[in-house]
């Protein structure tokens, strides 16, 4: 028997990350968009603690978590699935709500496993240009059919570029007008200064039932780092998060991370939170004066990463850049899987780390005549 001819069209969606044996080597890896300063201790307490559970099964619904989310939330259990990252609860978007004749609509350059998740199922998928590497709202919503799903990745992955309040309003509302599907993947919100309330703002739109319209996505995997434990969580109506539930597998979220999500719902980790962004943000601020300074470039991201142009480097190939700097100890992000063979991404770590990283980039694109051109998505 042969495989669906849909999936002739599938590739692997590539991500960052080094490999165990890589970073034990010493390698600084700037490819994982991760807080530096986590997993915090009471992470691998919970996880100590719940070692001996592995003996049984874990609980399908993770009831006990839900409970927590729906209290930090403010909102109903029912309102929410907790499943195996982000990354599933993509696929299980595709899986309920795509089919051959309906569209998933994206940005061009975006989170690769929206366009992987829609082609699984056959769906048809829709880019959207992004001028300058910019996300346009206006743009992206008068693109909406009825019967879209609408994948915004907010802040965006890899230009981190993160739409306020007003720019994702008129999303929502084209969503609602058209009787589309809006999943807002807020994998990265935790880097994000001056957050706004996505469900808040469904809410105030109720008259126009937009809550049946919006699916919010939220990890725990960047803000605390614990990516070996895959737990994540969708909110959105009571009748569209009990279809994620009926196509959702048994068992997805085991007991280990269901333990640790409950641990990452207490106020020692709302403070944890509060600590390590104030660091990263101070991160942020002296890593751009520096690079500004010491290699003339000015970089700009509403996120935790950062998106380089390498210009005429190696021929304008980050692939060639990416190996480069990893024979100078430092691992990015290739960006060429989204559609940037050009450009690098590599995120914010701890300061003594970032010189390394200045060190590197100044080694490897010091003597190359395009890449002072270069500048990331500037905040908005």
């Amino acid at each position: 028997m042969r495989p669906r001819n849909e999936l002739r069209s599938v590739k692997i969606c590539e991500h960052g990350g080094g490999s165990q044996e890589l970073l034990r080597k010493g390698v600084l890896d700037f490819s994982a968009n991760l807080n530096p300063y986590g997993p915090p201790s009471f992470v691998l307490d919970a996880i100590r603690e719940a070692a001996s559970d592995v003996r049984f099964y874990p609980d399908s619904d993770a009831t006990e978590l839900k409970l927590r989310i729906a209290e930090r939330l403010d909102c109903d259990a029912a309102q929410i699935l907790v499943a195996a990252g982000v990354s599933q609860i993509i696929l299980l978007v595709a899986l309920t709500f795509l089919q051959p004749q309906r569209r998933a609509l994206f940005v061009a350059h975006t989170y690769g496993e929206y366009e992987t998740a829609a082609k699984l199922v056959g769906a048809a998928v829709k880019k959207v240009e992004m001028p300058s590497l910019r996300i346009n709202a206006e743009t992206l919503a008068s693109e909406i059919r009825g019967g879209d799903v609408v994948f915004l990745c907010n802040p965006n992955n890899p230009t981190g570029q993160y739409l306020r309040e007003d720019e994702v309003a008129l999303l929502l509302e084209a969503a609602v007008r058209k009787d589309a599907l809006l999943v807002l993947d807020e994998a990265y919100v935790d880097f994000v200064d001056d957050v706004f309330d996505a469900l808040r703002l469904a809410e105030e739109l109720r008259g126009r039932d937009a809550v049946e319209h919006l699916l919010v996505l939220r990890s725990f995997t960047k803000a605390f780092t614990v990516p070996g434990l895959r737990v994540g969580y969708a909110v959105g109506s009571a009748r569209n998060i009990s279809a994620l539930r009926l196509i959702m597998p048994p068992w997805s979220v085991g007991t280990l991370a269901q333990r640790v999500g409950c641990v990452l719902m207490s106020d020692a980790a709302v403070e944890f939170l509060k600590w390590s962004r104030t660091k990263i943000f101070e991160a942020k601020k002296r890593f751009e004066e520096k690079i500004r300074s010491k290699l003339g470039v000015t970089l700009a991201t509403d996120a935790n990463f950062y998106l380089l142009h390498v210009g005429d480097c190696s021929g304008g190939s980050a692939t060639a850049v990416k190996g480069k700097l990893r024979e100078q100890g430092v691992l990015v992000r290739d960006c060429t899987s989204f559609g940037l063979p050009s450009h690098i991404r590599f995120s914010v770590r701890r300061e003594e780390e970032n010189e390394a990283l200045i060190a590197a980039l100044s080694s490897v694109l010091g003597d190359c005549p395009g890449w002072r051109r270069a500048s990331s998505v500037r905040k908005s």
